[in-house]
């Protein structure tokens, strides 16, 4: 490497090799998660990094020890301020942390201790009696790490659970949006992926709609449900906290008072093993995973739709459709969709199987899949309903284009066999017959059947109307159809949002937009290069 791009660090007193080894604590110096190197928004990024998640472990024990205070367990109060505050404001050393653990072997151990002792270290030059007590503070006394993992946990599955929702509620609003704008548009349906009678193509997403409104209305009635862990000692019965506050009354009450310090207010689960019961994940992800399927599903009816009749997918304007066929236009938006619920749906799966195993309510074989649940559930599934709401919001086909396909022959089979049966001038045998010949007939003379059907009596008069008529005369009651299932959907919006937006306004101040947490990232990143600079600047000076 050249010397000038480390000449910014020189002020620093920083060698080019203390800088690699912060280097190498990023992400983007090791394997990690596809989906979030490639699909991650900036909540989702926010809320399953390390960082984050060491975070959420530091405020639950700052909180323990606040609830336990309330009740009138003696606790340094000033010890728990200098906790909370290096916990809302430093920089987190990981190497540290990981070289705890290396000696160790465990995880939860290695971060409070570091906790502990980082927080210690901030006072030992200015307040040595504040560090010493720090020191000697037991923050997880009577606790166990599922405890403080699981109430982690439960926060962050919570916040990305609401703000998933919300993302939801946007589509559902864009969808009810095209329901209305294209309910005009005239295609022919599908039977048995055949061309049928003609519908509305508003009213085929608008039964996408209906089914995501009633997927959406199950969630919010669940996200307003959903519980913590609390504080219930080793093994779930609750006897560490009846010792440590003098009675059982005692212990319920620093339970509850835990649980709504951490954003559970009358959420606390009443019992719970030495871990928080698995199902309750396994329901939220199912809640979920119920939207992307109607999701994925509306995916793949607008892709078969641009497929049988060449109507372009969102495209970008450089967009290479194929490297062999750069002119081909590819639905790549929808097929992106299809692709990642089929991850979701994968993953969803994997927290049944882990509630299942999770017998006796304490086995360590559930700690490898549940990480995976940021990366591989939450984060997609955002990515996936983004994708879905600029589909939806460019989705404006040609009604000409599809005006010409509703013409096919097969189309003029379904339109002649109605028509000319319920006339009452022909049997239903004998227009089915006579139709039969004149495909065959048409088909040999190399001719359009609508032309063939013009020459007989029995087929004449309906294709003369048939030629004149306009494609919306054939789709029924769709347009009233659509307009009512768009305002069923409005009507309940705005409680729907409501129920999300609350949930999103935790105590611990965390963020509730993509550009709340875009900025507490960059804080946070900021934090982490000056205060590891300022580090091992003061170091240098000092062996010098």
């Amino acid at each position: 490497m050249s010397q000038s791009r480390f000449a910014s660090t020189t002020a620093f007193l920083v060698t080019p090799e203390q800088l690699c080894a912060f280097v190498h604590q990023t992400p983007f110096s090791k394997a990690g998660s596809p989906s979030g190197n490639r699909y991650s928004d900036d909540m989702m990024n926010w809320l399953f990094c390390e960082d984050t998640r060491i975070e959420m472990m530091h405020r639950v024990w700052v909180e323990r020890l606040r609830a336990l205070r309330v009740h009138n367990v003696q606790i340094d109060n000033d010890v728990v301020d200098a906790l909370e505050q290096h916990a809302r404001s430093t920089w987190l050393d990981h190497r540290e942390r990981h070289g705890i653990e290396a000696r160790t072997k465990h995880d939860v151990v290695a971060t409070c201790e570091q906790f502990v002792e980082s927080t210690a270290r901030e006072y030992d030059a200015t307040d040595p009696d504040l560090a010493k007590r720090i020191r000697t503070t037991p923050i997880h006394q009577g606790s166990t790490s599922s405890e403080i993992t699981d109430n982690a946990d439960n926060i962050l599955h919570r916040h990305a659970f609401a703000y998933t929702l919300l993302l939801a509620l946007d589509l559902l609003e864009v969808t009810a949006a095209a329901v209305d704008r294209l309910k005009h548009v005239v295609m022919p349906a599908r039977t048995h992926y055949q061309p049928a009678q003609p519908c509305s193509l508003g009213a085929m997403i608008g039964i996408r709609l209906l089914a995501l409104r009633d997927r959406i209305e199950d969630a919010v009635n669940w996200v307003v449900k959903m519980e913590c862990r609390g504080l219930k000692g080793t093994v779930g019965s609750g006897q560490t906290y009846v010792d440590m506050c003098g009675g059982v009354d005692e212990s319920i009450d620093v339970d509850n008072t835990f649980a709504e310090r951490i954003g559970f207010k009358d959420r606390c689960a009443l019992l719970t093993g030495q871990t928080f019961d698995r199902g309750n994940e396994r329901i939220s992800m199912s809640k979920l995973r119920d939207i992307v399927d109607v999701v994925s599903l509306m995916a793949h009816d607008l892709r078969l739709t641009w497929g049988f009749y060449g109507i372009d997918d969102t495209k970008a304007k450089e967009q290479i459709g194929s490297s062999a066929m750069a002119y081909k236009c590819n639905p790549i938006s929808a097929e992106k969709i299809c692709s990642l619920s089929l991850l979701i749906d994968a993953t969803a799966t994997m927290a049944a199987r882990v509630e299942q195993a999770n017998v006796m309510h304490r086995t360590l074989v559930d700690s490898a899949a549940r990480r995976y649940y940021g990366t591989d559930f939450y984060i997609p599934l955002a990515h996936v309903l983004t994708t879905a709401i600029t589909v939806m919001r460019e989705c404006n086909p040609d009604p000409e284009r599809l005006k010409a396909h509703v013409r096919t022959d097969l189309m003029v089979v379904e339109l002649l066999e109605q028509k000319c049966a319920s006339s009452n001038k022909y049997s239903y045998a004998e227009v089915h017959t006579a139709l039969s010949a004149l495909c065959t007939r048409a088909a040999n003379e190399k001719r359009l059947l609508s032309d063939v059907c013009k020459e007989v009596p029995m087929f004449a008069e309906v294709m003369e109307v048939f030629d004149r008529a306009d494609p919306r005369d054939y789709i029924g009651n769709s347009l009233e159809r659509c307009a009512a299932a768009r305002d069923r959907t409005m009507e309940q919006l705005a409680k729907y949002r409501a129920c999300a937006e609350t949930v999103l306004c935790h105590p611990f101040g965390l963020p509730r937009t993509a550009d709340e947490a875009k900025k507490a990232t960059h804080q946070r990143e900021l934090a982490h290069i000056v205060q590891f600079l300022e580090s091992l600047s003061a170091s240098n000076v000092q062996n010098k």
